[in-house]
């Protein structure tokens, strides 16, 4: 059909060096979530310029989140190299290794700043329970004591994991999830249920989701009570 694809060589090099040396690839990890900064939405923020990257979204514990990198910042410079689109700053996080030291020259409120940040490093696994997660709209932590309290959960609960934010109009919010909310299992498929009792829990579960799944199934207790919530992904 005329359609060509090729893969860079030095993502080549970096995926069999990872494979010889240590049997898997090890991706690294910074956090976030990008999206262009285009004129419209550098003139609707007051940016000065249009330039650089638009940080929509930090995960939370992420590297990014923990060198104070925040929603709205715009990365200007990798490394003290110019950054033009969101593409070419992924492949160039995606090259280096987990542990790496990157320096990042950011805009926030038209003040630049420089955050120094290392790198983390993140399993295949985690990625596609990050993934679904971040397409669901929601952010999940185990069930402590402390968020116990804050979100007046009963004591009596336990091995469980609650939902601590909801994204306005994402899809977890409009099949109807909130913030302390229960997730107690997973449904691949009637026939496929799976027990959440923790993150790790929740993310082997979230594994074997296939690529081409359109829906998922989370159970959820809410006050004594337990229901399936099928979510479009």
């Amino acid at each position: 059909m005329g359609i060509g694809l090729a893969i860079p060589s030095r993502i080549v090099q970096t995926v069999v060096e990872q494979i010889r040396d240590f049997g898997t690839v090890k991706r690294a990890y910074l956090g976030i979530v990008l999206q262009p900064l285009d004129k419209e939405l550098a003139d609707a923020m007051g940016a000065e310029k249009q330039e650089g990257i638009l940080v929509s979204e930090v995960m939370k514990e992420s590297p990014a989140f923990k060198a104070g990198l925040l929603q709205g910042d715009v990365i200007l410079q990798l490394n003290q190299k110019a950054v033009k689109n969101v593409a070419k700053f992924r492949n160039e996080i995606s090259l280096m290794k987990p542990g790496s030291a990157v320096q990042l020259r950011i805009l926030r409120n038209n003040k630049p700043m420089t955050l120094d940040i290392t790198l983390g490093s993140q399993s295949e696994g985690e990625e596609i329970s990050a993934e679904v997660l971040q397409k669901l709209g929601i952010e999940v932590d185990n069930l402590s004591a402390e968020l116990a309290a804050k979100f007046g959960i009963p004591a009596t609960e336990s091995d469980c994991v609650v939902i601590t934010r909801v994204k306005p109009g994402s899809p977890a919010a409009m099949a109807g999830l909130r913030p302390s909310f229960l997730i107690t299992g997973v449904a691949l498929d009637w026939n496929n249920q799976k027990r959440v009792t923790n993150l790790s829990a929740l993310q082997e579960a979230l594994k074997d989701l296939s690529s081409n799944q359109k829906h998922i199934i989370l159970i959820v207790k809410h006050q004594n009570f337990q229901r399936y919530y099928t979510i479009k992904l």
